[in-house]
């Protein structure tokens, strides 16, 4: 038997499957598919996520990576971000988000507290207002178990003050399920496969 380091993360997604995948998490209207597809075209111009802006006459591929830093993108478009301003915050937090949504997938059998992984943001709107000139947003990564005992045992010393929170397993769970949906791979096979790429993530 193939142990799961010895095999490979096979998963691939063209463009076209992104778009799919993506416009099916938010709903996206038949008639405003071609807004949708210009916002990720736009990521693409910033380089985001990294090695997807290949210009033309080759196609890029998505694998986990690639997959997870998008959707977070855009769910942080949905809280009302600007792509500059999402990339701008995700690029510095990217190792540290993808080493807490590897450890989720090892755990799918056994969804222990401390393995469920949220990303808080800061939005920091009116940072250029402000005395030190702070430039915002800032994304923190917590677990479970630390976002618990944030809440609950020091609520007034978490050092920011209005925070939207996103539920990164949740969405990995579902981006999984899109996944079966838009490729030839079952859900099962997919469902190894991303805890396969955990297993790598982690080493």
């Amino acid at each position: 038997m193939i142990s799961l380091l010895e095999s490979e993360v096979t998963m691939k997604l063209q463009y076209s499957q992104i778009i799919a995948m993506l416009s099916g998490r938010h709903r996206i209207a038949s008639e405003s598919m071609i807004a949708f597809k210009a916002r990720l075209k736009h990521f693409q111009k910033l380089g985001f996520p990294e090695g997807t802006n290949t210009g033309k006459g080759k196609k890029a591929e998505y694998g986990w990576d690639e997959l997870i830093q998008l959707a977070t993108a855009l769910e942080m478009l949905e809280i009302g971000m600007t792509p500059e301003k999402a990339v701008t915050a995700l690029l510095p937090a990217k190792d540290e988000l993808l080493a807490e949504v590897a450890k989720f997938t090892q755990v799918f059998e056994n969804h222990r507290p401390e393995h469920i992984c949220f990303l808080c943001i800061d939005l920091l709107a009116l940072a250029p207002l402000r005395i030190d000139k702070s430039v915002g947003p800032v994304v923190n990564v917590f677990d479970a178990h630390s976002l618990s005992d944030l809440v609950q045992d020091s609520p007034l010393s978490y050092p920011f003050g209005s925070v939207s929170i996103i539920n990164m397993s949740q969405l990995l769970m579902e981006l999984a399920e899109l996944a079966s949906i838009h490729t030839d791979l079952e859900l099962a096979a997919i469902l190894i496969d991303l805890k396969l790429w955990g297993v790598r993530k982690a080493q």
